[in-house]
């Protein structure tokens, strides 16, 4: 970059380069040579004196005006390595990149990036639309993708597509290692069924982990807590997700007068942040538009927080409150078939 000084796509190739090297030796495990995806990698192993180099360089190209198709991949290669990446500003910027480059394989890591936001209906719909059909990666995404949704025997399929058309070595146990684990649930790719009455029990211990920290800040212990699962099972559609024949999540749907509703969703302490919830939670999107929803509704209490945070990420909005004690109940409410922030 020495020798063009003032072109930021200069820099931003550089900084990409940089920061996406910087992670070489932590890419396949030592033993078997094995791919590890980037959530797995061990970060002790990145070459953290580099990345920070590619992190300066961005920031000289952007200094400079940058918005070529290197600054924006090296924007995306630094917002990928963050502990809790910005999915929904990682999507607008494939699509941005899209924009200036017309590639169908950057639409496809858009999807994936929507996908990781919570959006997986919207996600596959991008990839049924790709001319990708020799592309390996397409068939594997589209598996993971159908695998989320609980279409079990598509998502087979794709994987089979897939492996037909892999050739790095790395890769293929990879794929196959998921086609083996389809149905049975991984953190990844978590298994979804409907809760049977012998789920009560393990449901309402798991509503317990989720909620008891709740209990001193809002000096109450929240409602789910009290339920009998029992019954919230027999009244409602309860969709539980399984990780290696463990229970780890759960989503309670309710739709009647009022609309489609999402009475409780919750996830193991241990397992939260992995996407359980996000996943949960797309899944009732899906739900709700099977029922002919316009809009699927929620509710959390005011000081939890981190709640509000998350479903505003993921597009809702309140539209109601109600005074409970000495707080306040806030209701949320996404409609479906709508872009986010699209005017």
């Amino acid at each position: 970059s020495g020798l063009m000084p003032e072109q930021a796509e200069v820099r931003g190739l550089l900084a990409m380069m940089l920061v996406n090297d910087g992670r070489r030796e932590a890419r396949f495990a030592p033993d078997s040579g094995d791919l590890i995806l980037l959530a797995d990698q061990d970060r002790s192993l990145w070459v953290d004196n580099q990345i920070e180099q590619g992190r300066r360089c961005l920031e000289s190209a952007l200094a400079l005006g940058g918005d070529g198709p290197y600054v924006v991949q090296a924007m995306l290669a630094v917002l990928h390595i963050e502990e809790s990446p910005d999915w929904d500003r990682i999507a607008a910027l494939y699509e941005q990149l899209s924009r200036l480059t017309g590639s169908p394989v950057v639409e496809l890591n858009r999807a994936v990036a929507t996908a990781e936001g919570g959006d997986v209906e919207t996600a596959l719909e991008l990839t049924e639309a790709l001319d990708l059909e020799n592309y390996h990666y397409l068939h594997s995404t589209r598996a993971k993708l159908l695998e989320t949704v609980g279409r079990i025997d598509e998502a087979r399929s794709a994987y089979d597509r897939a492996l037909a058309l892999v050739r790095s070595g790395a890769e293929r146990r990879l794929l196959e290692r998921r086609r083996e684990r389809l149905g049975c649930g991984t953190l990844d790719s978590p298994r979804f069924r409907d809760a049977a009455g012998s789920d009560a029990e393990p449901l309402a211990k798991l509503v317990d982990q989720a909620y008891r920290h709740y209990i001193e800040r809002i000096g109450e212990p929240p409602r789910p807590m009290g339920d009998d699962y029992s019954k919230v099972i027999e009244d409602n559609r309860v969709i539980v997700a399984e990780v290696s024949g463990e229970t780890v999540g759960l989503i309670v749907l309710a739709y009647g007068k009022n609309g489609f509703f999402v009475d409780n969703v919750a996830v193991r302490p241990e397992v939260q942040g992995r996407g359980i919830g996000r996943r949960l939670l797309a899944l009732a999107e899906s739900e709700a538009i099977r029922a002919g929803a316009g809009s699927i509704r929620l509710f959390t209490h005011e000081k939890m927080t981190e709640n509000l945070r998350f479903y505003a990420r993921l597009g809702y909005s309140e539209y109601q409150r109600r005074r409970h004690r000495n707080s306040e109940i806030l209701y949320l409410e996404k409609h479906l078939g709508e872009q986010d922030g699209d005017c």
